[in-house]
């Protein structure tokens, strides 16, 4: 709910009441013997900006009556129940009134609070952990002192108790439909004395709050968060405080430093600014509403710092796939690919608009091998940049992606497919393996004439071990002569064709096809 900064409560008329026994008290002022019931109305006093200074039907109030100057409970009046039925305003007792002596000699405080709960040994528990409706912990309080037999109006003044943080988020490039925006290092427990107005730490636990969004634009290139926070105070001292915006994928982290001080009654207004450079600016822009309070600093945050990197390409059917960080702080990834494959990265497992990518910063740009080539940050947005870099050949590769330097550097390992086994010439030497060299007018076709001896045969993409091999489909699968025989492409299982020893010892050309992945052995001369 938004909440009031004044509230006037006015006694509209003194009237006789009837308590529940049926006894009847005169008109107010009649004599020594009487009650005087005091009715509450009340208006808001707005302020120039009126946001948070308006009631919601039926808030509650809780009510007490004090003797003048103190503490103590006059007449019994603890924690009475006040309604605003309508919202406008005028509040009306749930049960009993508040009422005084007819020939009181005295006057009396009225203290009030906002929200009404159960308060126990005069104490009322909050807790700021949950944001999504601020009304519940919107703590409010006011006192009015003079209220006497000759005097029933009661002016109450309510304040604010807490502190509240508010961001106006803005974007010409970005949509915040899915903006998760938090506050780190949060005590969230609060004990409020009633009477006293005084209010305490309840836990010392800390918690990350998430803050509430509202305001969204048609468009949702503009949207509001904003979070009630316990101000500081003995057992919450200043401290560096880390806000936090996730925003499609990325997240990016700003600080408040701890020398703002969060004061009650205050609220911290900041203008953020995500630019189309992916650079954050934040404008402490003041406080509305509350009490106004200086806050100009102006803060540039960097775009975010990249936690995961995922290939995204022709060659794993547009999926994710993540890339392994190495201890040098680079990304890798291994794999076949064909020739005008295209690639980029996401920085999540997924492809959604509205995220951030690693792209080329030119379309169809092919690798340059073994240089390192300029990465480019790019918010995916519909119709907006969607370049990839092109495989100038088939073969199996190696992607290293430099996070820190925003290169990534694609290697082809070796000149093509390697032959290897024990039915090879090489044996299972693999500085020995048998290349299968690419087949003019045939892309993606590999070929190569050996004379094959009786034991195992697979294929290797490099001369190493390591990564993707062309395999059989099954383990000691027969080698034939003649057909296509369906392969596998894999860097888990070793499974072989196995030559016999009728076919061993005699020349074969052996013709690899990445495009239909099958292998097909043909006897030569």
């Amino acid at each position: 709910m938004n909440k009031l900064f004044c509230l006037f409560a006015i006694a509209v008329a003194a009237v006789a009441c009837n308590r529940s026994d049926g006894e009847s008290f005169p008109e107010p002022n009649s004599g020594n013997a009487g009650r005087l019931s005091v009715s509450i109305g009340g208006h808001i006093q707005k302020m120039t900006r009126a946001y948070d200074a308006s009631w919601n039907a039926n808030d509650a109030i809780g009510v007490y009556l004090a003797d003048s100057g103190t503490t103590d409970i006059a007449e019994g009046t603890s924690n009475y129940r006040y309604v605003t039925a309508a919202g406008d305003g005028r509040f009306a007792p749930s049960e009993n009134p508040v009422m005084i002596p007819g020939d009181a000699e005295s006057s009396y405080d009225l203290i009030a609070y906002y929200p009404y709960g159960e308060v126990v040994e005069g104490v009322l528990s909050l807790s700021l952990a949950d944001q999504k409706e601020q009304g519940p912990i919107d703590l409010l309080s006011a006192r009015f002192s003079g209220v006497d037999k000759d005097n029933l109006s009661a002016e109450l003044q309510f304040s604010h108790k807490l502190t509240k943080l508010m961001l106006r988020i803005s974007s010409e490039t970005f949509k915040f439909g899915s903006l998760k925006a938090s506050i780190a290092d949060q005590i969230t427990e609060v004990r409020y004395s009633v009477l006293s107005g005084e209010l305490a730490v309840a836990s010392s636990d800390r918690k990350t709050v998430v803050l509430r969004n509202f305001g969204l634009s048609e468009d949702q290139h503009s949207i509001q968060a904003e979070a009630i926070l316990l101000p500081n105070m003995p057992g919450n001292e200043a401290a560096d405080r880390m806000l936090q915006f996730e925003i499609g994928g990325q997240v990016y982290t700003a600080c408040i430093a701890a020398s703002t001080l969060f004061e009650g009654g205050k609220k911290y207004l900041y203008q953020v600014d995500i630019q189309a450079s992916g650079d954050m600016v934040i404008v402490g822009a003041g406080i509305a509403d509350w009490t106004e309070a200086p806050g100009d600093d102006a803060v540039t945050i960097p775009r975010p710092g990249i936690q995961d990197v995922y290939f995204m390409g022709s060659a794993n059917g547009w999926g994710q796939t993540l890339l392994e960080k190495q201890s040098d702080g680079t990304a890798l990834w291994k794999g076949f690919m064909d020739k005008d494959d295209e690639v980029k990265f996401t920085l999540q497992p997924n492809g959604n608009m509205d995220t951030y990518q690693l792209m080329s910063a030119v379309a169809g740009l092919e690798f340059d091998l073994g240089n390192p080539m300029p990465v480019s940050s790019i918010y995916y947005a519909e119709g907006g940049i969607d370049n990839k870099w092109k495989s100038p050949q088939d073969g199996y590769y190696t992607v290293s992606v430099d996070i820190a330097a925003m290169t990534v550097t694609f290697t082809r390992d070796g000149d093509g497919w390697f032959a290897v086994g024990d039915a090879t010439p090489g044996g299972w030497t693999v500085e020995q393996a048998v290349p299968m060299l690419p087949v003019e007018g045939q892309p993606g076709v590999f070929s190569a004439e050996m004379q094959l001896n009786k034991g195992e045969l697979k294929f290797l993409c490099g001369h190493h071990f390591w990564g993707l091999s062309v395999q059989a489909p099954a383990a000691a699968t027969p080698f034939e002569v003649g057909v296509a025989l369906p392969t596998k492409t894999t860097d888990t299982d070793d499974d072989k064709w196995i030559v016999s020893e009728e076919q061993g010892g005699k020349k074969y050309r052996l013709t690899l096809n990445m495009n239909d992945r099958t292998l097909t052995a043909v006897e030569v001369d």
